[in-house]
């Protein structure tokens, strides 16, 4: 899906002033030259408040040389600050599963309560902890930063959905937010591909351009 799609789609679904987006360049530097994309829209995010509970969304676009497509989405619930009104970790682990059936790793409870679901062509795989397609990559943006970990990906993965509940702080038992974010791992690394091409045969471009210029002769 297009990102000009998803913001439509949301603002149809939310109120278009709760929408909000931002534009970013993807830059780089060659051989003294910085060199660097036109704008373009990068994240699309909700936040749909409604006296400390509700949820937010937020969906992240590659560039424009890698079609501007959506890569990566997120949503937030929150349950507000009383924990007696909030539902438990075991409810939330539980639904869950029901909605995406058993998880590809085990929960990892260190910091909060995570669950995996790889897929690899299609189908869900279940995961060796030392593969890289276990690897639950949860970066939640689309960051040139992370361009050299994705073109050197050498995993097969597909889709990857991550779960996590933050318990409350009162009652680790309690839930205070739900996240549910999914990745298209093979989408977003073709994408960053086709970016990163794009700015390098440009940055060639305009370098040799520069080149050209210096070594012609002033009368």
């Amino acid at each position: 899906m297009k990102c000009s799609e998803a913001l439509d789609l949301l603002k149809r679904a939310y109120r278009e002033e709760a929408v909000r987006t931002q534009h970013q360049r993807i830059q780089t530097s060659y051989k003294g030259l910085e060199v660097s994309t036109t704008p373009f829209l990068t994240e699309i995010s909700v936040a749909a408040d409604n006296e400390g509970t509700g949820d937010s969304i937020g969906i992240y676009c590659s560039g424009i040389a890698g079609g501007n497509q959506v890569v990566m989405l997120n949503r937030r619930l929150s349950f507000g600050s009383d924990p007696l009104d909030a539902p438990s970790v075991a409810d939330l682990e539980r639904s869950l599963i029901e909605k995406y059936g058993p998880q590809s790793t085990d929960a990892d409870r260190a910091t909060g309560f995570y669950w995996h679901w790889i897929y690899k062509d299609e189908v869900q795989i279940a995961c060796n902890p030392r593969s890289y397609d276990c690897d639950s990559d949860s970066v939640s943006s689309y960051s040139p930063q992370m361009f050299s970990n994705w073109l050197n990906d050498r995993s097969s993965r597909g889709i990857v959905i991550t779960g996590k509940v933050e318990p409350s702080y009162d009652d680790r038992m309690k839930g205070a937010y739900l996240s549910v974010q999914v990745t298209d791992v093979a989408r977003r690394n073709d994408a960053a591909r086709a970016d990163y091409d794009s700015l390098m045969a440009e940055a060639v471009r305009q370098h040799g351009l520069k080149s050209v210029s210096g070594a012609i002769p002033k009368l």
